[in-house]
């Protein structure tokens, strides 16, 4: 595929905001999973914890804790090395979202119209809040507040040590995409109506909007003045994170549902047509693919010079990152809507046939 430079139609509020760049969703290769470059990788499970249900959501593993949810609504804190649980916390409904830990606290979105906080060390609820339709979106982390979005069509802004000192931001549609944050405090997400919006949180005023119309369910990517996401209609866009103005756009075969990952100047993401892609940042331009034949929804992740995803054919893919070899890959009992984490060598995610997998790649 060749990147076009149509623009979307224009929404915008404001041309010019201060040129920042943002760590926030770049993946550096901390060569975590030691693989030699030309070199077949090998895995061995270390152990598979059974939930209480499909394991849609993604893991977060922190000071030797792993953090999960599942399509019952059970939220685990397993033990990393041993898979052994610590505590079951237990909403009401689907929990799809990414954990976030946060002064002592698990932050956790889930489908019963509440955002819970819950205490790391018991597994107690702290404090929940209301919202007025399910919550997909994972929440993120700044200074003192963390951020999520809603199908209730709001942008949460909460204080952590004021649980009620919550501002909300109305867009157009439900949020489903977790948001991402600058420097500056402008946030980038997209929503179910295909808006994307540049929101300046602490002026709370809208620095630019851009649409085309088609659903935004891909998560935003930030990296060197430049933010990415995928779309419904196909297409990768790279927008100028200060003005919204197009930089290129990548065609894919099908909706794009997987979240970009941006390392060292290469974007990596999975579409609906059953192709993984790995783009040049700055140019738009295919640097290569693999076709693994069925849809990807989980986002990838960037380690040792490897690249980690699941897909509906229920398979963990590890493919080289400079090339897209396969490097191995492990078959589930069930599609991998999960995306994994990779820490010190070892690859965790959850399936659809209700187990969590710690993996070690060799």
């Amino acid at each position: 595929m060749r990147p076009a430079r149509k623009g979307f139609s224009r929404l915008l509020t404001a041309l010019f905001l201060s040129m920042v760049i943002s760590c926030a969703t770049v993946e550096k290769n901390q060569d975590n999973v030691p693989l030699e470059p030309d070199r077949q990788a090998e895995l061995a499970l270390l152990w598979r914890f059974q939930a209480a249900g499909p394991v849609v959501s993604s893991p977060l593993v922190s000071a030797g804790i792993l953090y999960i949810g599942d399509n019952t609504g059970a939220v685990y804190a397993l033990d990393s090395a041993s898979g052994e649980q610590r505590w079951k916390f237990k909403a009401s409904y689907f929990v799809q979202s990414t954990p976030a830990v946060f002064k002592g606290m698990l932050l956790v979105s889930a489908y019963d119209f509440s955002f819970y906080m819950i205490d790391l060390l018991t597994g107690e609820m702290v404090h929940r809040i209301v919202t007025g339709s399910s919550n997909q979106s994972s929440p993120i982390i700044a200074d003192n507040i963390f951020i999520f979005g809603s199908a209730d069509h709001h942008l949460y802004v909460v204080d952590i040590d004021n649980h009620d000192n919550i501002w909300k931001y109305r867009a157009d549609s439900g949020i489903f995409t977790t948001p991402v944050i600058d420097d500056n405090r402008v946030v980038f997400f997209g929503t179910e109506k295909g808006s994307f919006l540049a929101l300046d949180i602490v002026e709370r005023k809208e620095r630019w909007t851009v649409s085309n119309g088609t659903r935004i369910f891909s998560s935003p990517a930030l990296q060197a003045g430049m933010v990415v996401f995928g779309c419904d209609d196909g297409n990768l866009y790279c927008l100028d994170q200060n003005t919204g103005e197009e930089i290129w756009r990548f065609g894919t075969g099908s909706q794009i549902i997987s979240s970009p990952r941006i390392a060292d100047g290469v974007v990596y993401v999975g579409g609906t047509d059953g192709t993984f892609y790995a783009i040049d940042l700055s140019t738009g331009q295919l640097k290569w693919e693999h076709v693994v034949g069925t849809e990807i929804y989980s986002s990838p992740r960037v380690s040792g010079g490897a690249v980690f995803f699941g897909a509906q054919d229920g398979t963990l893919y590890i493919l080289a990152e400079k090339d897209g070899r396969l490097l191995t890959k492990y078959q589930t009992g069930g599609p991998v809507s999960s995306s994994p984490a990779v820490e010190n060598g070892v690859v965790y995610y959850g399936s659809d046939d209700g187990y969590v997998y710690a993996l070690k790649v060799e």
